[in-house]
């Protein structure tokens, strides 16, 4: 039926919108609110841990008194509690401390950080003194882990831009390696010196070792190298070879060191994941062109995904951080390529999307594809 005439003669024409960014003040006048950023347990004790430490001034005058002495004098005369992680070695540290009405959580701060300590509190609210290389031990994240193979394919979904002729590894590192030169004199040295030396007079950088890679330096003879203007890429393969190693060329300018078994199966990985991105680029495709009708007057991340899986009939897995993704976006229903529903979202969140399985770093394409919305990191 068409539309009545306005006041003014014609009736005004219809104008359909699909998904769009809505405006701030807009999406808060329509009563949407941010989602609340969760808290966990261990924040929520930490809180009123150090409010307390924070409002209580001590005094304190020692001498190269034990550590546990030291605290054990804050419980009694503060009401201050702390725990020494028991793999911590008390005899090694002692406390020469002198202060007058000082907030109790800076003086033991600086403590600590004298006998390069460090504090954390855990889900229970109690306060351990350790060290650094063990906070993560002894109060692990009270969050739940996202799973390995979520993990892994959120990170795919991120490079998944790369095309699928990219240039591989080797290719990188020969255009990267062609025409570089380097002069040394390396005598006599453990290999791992030889080979970090050579690299560090090329320009090129080593991110690490592989465990096998180390296990090999353990046993590796000593290694010498010496000349003017010799080709880097051929010094390099000299040093690594004779012992089964191998540069693996992770970026623009370096990368790790590999066994040669490691490499090997790198580059055979590499293959398969082209012939795979073609495949999956076409059923991407095909997703993408599937018809939908996005309705709300104000919509978050999880509202859209939850539309497009009804309608689709596919499984969309958001990842956790764009649960408290603020953009949000009104839609009147018009029809729309899903693919440019998920564009949308893309630009405003921002997120990435893909059309993957969950994948295994191990087992690169096992189960159903479904659609993932993966935070930009």
């Amino acid at each position: 039926m068409p539309a009545a005439p306005s006041a003014h003669g014609s009736a005004p024409a219809l104008s359909l919108h699909g998904l769009r960014l809505l405006a701030r003040d807009e999406a808060t006048s329509r009563g949407w609110s941010p989602a609340p950023k969760l808290r966990t347990p261990r924040e929520i004790a930490s809180e009123t841990i150090w409010k307390k430490w924070a409002e209580t001034s001590i005094s304190v005058n020692c001498t190269e008194q034990p550590l546990a002495e030291f605290l054990e004098g804050l419980r009694k005369a503060y009401g201050l509690e702390t725990r020494i992680d028991p793999e911590l070695d008390q005899d090694a540290h002692t406390v020469t401390f002198r202060v007058e009405d000082l907030a109790a959580d800076q003086a033991v701060d600086l403590v600590l950080k004298m006998a390069d300590l460090t504090w954390v509190v855990d889900a229970n609210g109690t306060l351990w003194i350790t060290t650094k290389d063990r906070v993560g031990e002894l109060v692990p994240d009270s969050v739940s882990p996202i799973p390995a193979s979520v993990s892994f394919t959120a990170r795919m979904i991120r490079v998944e831009d790369t095309p699928p002729d990219a240039p591989r590894m080797a290719q990188r590192r020969a255009t990267w390696m062609k025409d570089r030169t380097v002069s040394v004199t390396l005598a006599n040295l453990p290999l791992r010196e030889a080979i970090e030396k050579l690299a560090a007079a090329g320009g090129l950088k080593l991110y690490g070792w592989s465990d096998a890679a180390e296990e090999i330096l353990s046993r590796a003879p000593i290694a010498s190298l010496v000349g003017d203007n010799l080709p880097l890429d051929a010094s390099l393969e000299q040093l690594l070879a004779p012992a089964g190693l191998a540069l693996e060329f992770w970026a623009s300018e370096g990368g790790g060191i590999s066994t040669v078994e490691e490499v090997k199966h790198w580059e055979e990985f590499e293959v398969d994941a082209a012939k795979a991105s073609v495949e999956m680029a076409k059923d991407k495709a095909a997703l993408a062109a599937r018809r939908v009708r996005i309705e709300g007057k104000v919509l978050t991340v999880r509202d859209v995904a939850a539309q497009l899986e009804a309608q689709l009939g596919e499984k969309v897995r958001v990842m956790p951080a764009l649960e408290f993704c603020e953009a949000t976006w009104e839609a009147d229903g018009m029809e729309q390529a899903a693919g440019e529903v998920l564009d949308i979202l893309a630009k405003d969140a921002p997120l990435v999307w893909g059309w993957l399985p969950e994948m295994d770093e191990s087992d690169p394409k096992e189960g159903p594809y479904l659609i993932w919305l993966v935070d930009r990191q």
